[in-house]
């Protein structure tokens, strides 16, 4: 065989489909001074790699390649080297064993190409009327609009030897958690954060940028904000536009442009009128400056959430292909792997899949319908069990609206959806004899989240209260909505009168123009001063601190276990000590390791460093937990009386020698 016939089979449109992603991604990361050309070169091969295997699969489930196609390639390649490498490692195996495990698959979808060819498109192809271009290219800006927020954290967060600027809470326990991943050989990792301590967390997306920074020697604060984030967001995007293009000719692009974006990147209120958002934007006209008030809250969500958000994203728009057996295969992976990447993203994509299956089991009478189903829930228990990312002192009981959290959240989730859901069951009455069955079953899976995460609650065994964590259960419900919505957009629109489209237009313009509008106010907002907004912290004067201490051979103790936000309403949650370089902390973590054995006597202990006065117990506490360095946070109560060596000192911190 002539190595011609090897090489993959890609027409020049594809090609420059590959180029138009590879091409700005490479630009963004030469663009970064903290990323010399060697670390830049390494980083883009090993991604290239992770994503060519999927990229064929790709081409096998749509017969073609397209931007669209290998943005969503890049991203879930990247996301599944994380589960590749956590096998790998509980194996023993060393790390490039990872790449030759894509290298090995890319071959043998290469092969299968090679055998039989891709799949024929079973669904409508993506328009091509020049008449439509000018609304295709306003959707298609539309859709790419998170990205801008997603740059702008990266361009402020993922420079120079530590993040200079923290902008979300969890962004930085999730940076412990890789520093974690990178020191220590055991999976779960020994908590940099709780010394000694080793948590069940999921692991996945976090693993996957700490081996990037294993192959590639870019650094983790780096990997990140500068890549992972701006990688798995342009996946959701290519999702997204997988999506708007093969709606049937007629339907307008932009409103479902509209519903896709806010329900791709929604948080609690994106879907509210905000008056808010309309006063930031005429207090900007007013002053010609994003300087002026009111500040809006900077969009974020934390980076396991992200990647499993863009495989749930990813499974409910493979239904679309069910007739394909790629699209069942690939689904039942999808979500077999988003148990180690997101429980509850597994709970609720699991029950859509689920329900999916069912009903095309039963309807079909065909009772291997049911198998991608059970090939998930396998795959995701086997995966979930191997990589310790679950806690067997969880369990879930029945007990109607005993969280209070659920049921605000329930409240909150329902007004943002009100008009999108609105819409879409007013579509769905209009057309009602042609309602897609897939249509039916995200319906039903939408109601049945929203009732579990109120009739039943998260128990941890050693905590009375409910866990809050639980209602993240109902996260796919924002998806489930719009993806509802557009479906029934996409039937009936052929079918309403003139009046009827120009009521639903203008519908969901109410319900999401001001959420769009909001992301590039807030991008501009940061831009001008990144450190507006609730969460966001500057690190620097920490940071000096820190780099008085050394990595090695050092356990770290402070007197404020605050997370160092303007109000410190975070109490016991001070994870930056051990996120910035990878410090060994004693005890920083009281919000998220409070169920981990001898949390509350490591209370007790830090809380003696709060003291007006030094004592002889303090000593005897350093001396038997191995305590080697103080650092003081001179914005709350400390022994003044220390009779340790000061090291290093700013206006903010102070650093003792034990």
């Amino acid at each position: 065989m002539s190595s011609k016939e090897w090489l993959p089979p890609m027409t020049f449109k594809e090609a420059i489909g590959l180029g138009a992603y590879l091409v700005p991604l490479s630009a963004w990361i030469l663009a970064n001074p903290s990323i010399d050309g060697v670390v830049a070169a390494k980083a883009i091969t090993v991604l290239l790699i992770l994503a060519a295997p999927v990229l064929l699969v790709m081409k096998l489930l749509f017969g073609r390649i397209g931007p669209a196609e290998v943005a969503v390639s890049f991203s879930v390649g990247f996301i599944l080297s994380g589960i590749v490498s956590i096998l790998a490692r509980l194996a023993d195996l060393p790390g490039w064993t990872m790449i030759l495990a894509f290298i090995l698959c890319g071959l043998a979808f290469l092969s299968r190409m090679r055998r039989g060819g891709g799949e024929q498109s079973l669904v409508r192809q993506e328009r091509s009327s020049p008449g439509l271009s000018a609304s295709i290219t306003i959707a298609a800006i539309i859709l790419l609009l998170p990205l801008c927020v997603v740059l702008v954290r990266g361009a402020l967060a993922g420079t120079g030897a530590f993040p200079p600027f923290i902008f979300y809470t969890d962004d930085a326990t999730d940076l412990a958690t890789i520093r974690s991943l990178l020191a220590s050989p055991a999976l779960p990792p020994y908590s940099l954060t709780f010394a000694g301590g080793i948590k069940p967390y999921h692991l996945g997306v976090l693993e996957a940028v700490a081996n990037l920074v294993r192959l590639t020697g870019i650094k983790a604060h780096i990997a990140q904000f500068y890549l992972a984030f701006p990688i798995i967001e342009g996946g959701i995007i290519g999702v997204g536009w997988m999506l708007v293009r093969r709606l049937p000719r007629g339907v307008p692009v932009i409103l479902a442009a509209c519903l896709v974006v806010v329900a791709f990147n929604h948080n609690h209120g994106d879907f509210r009128i905000s008056f808010k958002t309309v006063k930031a934007i005429l207090q900007t006209v007013k002053h010609g400056s994003f300087a002026a008030e009111p500040t809006l809250n900077f969009l974020v969500v934390h980076l396991p959430t992200v990647g499993a958000r863009m495989l749930a994203w990813l499974t409910v728009a493979l239904m679309l292909y069910w007739e394909r057996r790629t699209a069942r295969v690939l689904s039942a992976v999808l979500v077999g792997c988003l148990a180690p990447l997101d429980p509850f993203y597994f709970i609720s994509t699991g029950l859509i899949l689920g329900l999916w299956c069912l009903y095309r089991s039963v309807a079909g009478r065909q009772p291997r319908e049911i198998l991608p189903a059970a090939a998930a829930l396998i795959i995701g228990l086997l995966l979930m069990t191997l990589s310790g990312s679950g806690g067997s002192e969880f369990f879930v009981k029945f007990a109607p609206f005993a969280c209070t959290y659920c049921s605000e959240n329930t409240v909150e989730i329902s007004r943002d959806l009100a008009f999108v859901a609105i819409c879409g069951l007013g579509l769905a009455a209009w057309c009602y004899r042609h309602v897609p069955s897939f249509c039916v079953i995200w319906f039903i899976a939408a109601l049945l989240l929203l009732l579990a995460a109120n009739m039943l609650v998260l128990i941890y065994a050693n905590q009375a209260d409910p866990n809050f964590n639980w209602f993240r259960i109902a996260s796919a419900v924002p998806m489930l909505a719009v993806a509802f919505t557009a479906a029934m957009l996409a039937e009936a629109w052929g079918k309403l009168p003139r009046v009827g489209r120009l009521l639903v237009s203008l519908v969901i313009v109410a319900a999401t123009a001001l959420s769009i509008l909001r992301i590039p106010v807030v991008a501009a907002q940061v831009t001008a001063n990144p450190l507006r907004g609730d969460d966001v912290v500057e690190t620097t004067a920490l940071a000096a601190a820190m780099q008085a201490i050394p990595l090695q051979n050092t356990v770290v103790v402070t007197n404020d276990l605050r997370y160092p936000v303007i109000d410190y309403r975070y109490g016991k949650k001070n994870t930056l000590i051990s996120a910035l370089f990878g410090h060994q902390c004693y005890f920083c973590n009281g919000d998220g390791e409070a169920e981990l054995p001898g949390a509350d006597q490591r209370l007790n202990e830090i809380r003696a460093l709060s003291a007006e006065h030094w004592s002889a117990a303090i000593a005897d506490l350093a001396s038997k937990n191995h305590w080697t360095h103080f650092i003081v946070h001179k914005d709350w109560r400390y022994p003044h009386d220390l009779p340790l060596k000061c090291i290093f000192e700013n206006e903010r911190y102070a650093v003792y020698v034990f």
